[in-house]
């Protein structure tokens, strides 16, 4: 990811050779506070949303289990990662433009952030109409 910020941070980039796009990312081209803050803002959000899916399996798995459903959830994500950036990948080749492929994983994560908060919207309506759940 530092090398892909440092790069989009550049300004000057001849895009038509890839060797002289390489060779233009050098410590004097690179806006560094803009670098640093880019990347500082980007492992802040990392750290604080990774803690989020652990602490929500802790709560629902029990003490048995709980290993392989944190694996679980691991290899997951990382499956998720890898198919994610062949997926951009693709669309960046098909359409011939990053900006569109940016723009539709974009579309894929608030697609599935809506699809989420409808979900848990009606997840209270559903666990009353189940029998067994936990009443209090």
């Amino acid at each position: 990811v530092p090398v892909i910020c440092a790069y989009g941070m550049v300004g000057v980039v001849a895009a038509a050779d890839p060797s002289s796009a390489v060779e233009a990312v050098t410590a004097e081209n690179v806006n560094w506070p803009l670098l640093w803050g880019t990347l500082g803002v980007w492992s802040l959000g990392g750290t604080l949303l990774a803690t989020s899916h652990v602490a929500a399996i802790s709560d629902v798995v029990q003490d048995t289990r709980r290993s392989q459903a944190i694996a679980l959830l691991r290899t997951a994500g990382d499956v998720g990662y890898l198919c994610g950036a062949v997926g951009a990948g693709l669309a960046a080749d098909l359409a011939g433009d990053v900006g569109l492929a940016m723009q539709a994983g974009s579309a894929v994560l608030m697609g599935s952030t809506v699809w989420f908060g409808l979900k848990t919207l009606a997840l209270p309506s559903l666990m009353d109409e189940k029998e067994g759940c936990n009443k209090q």
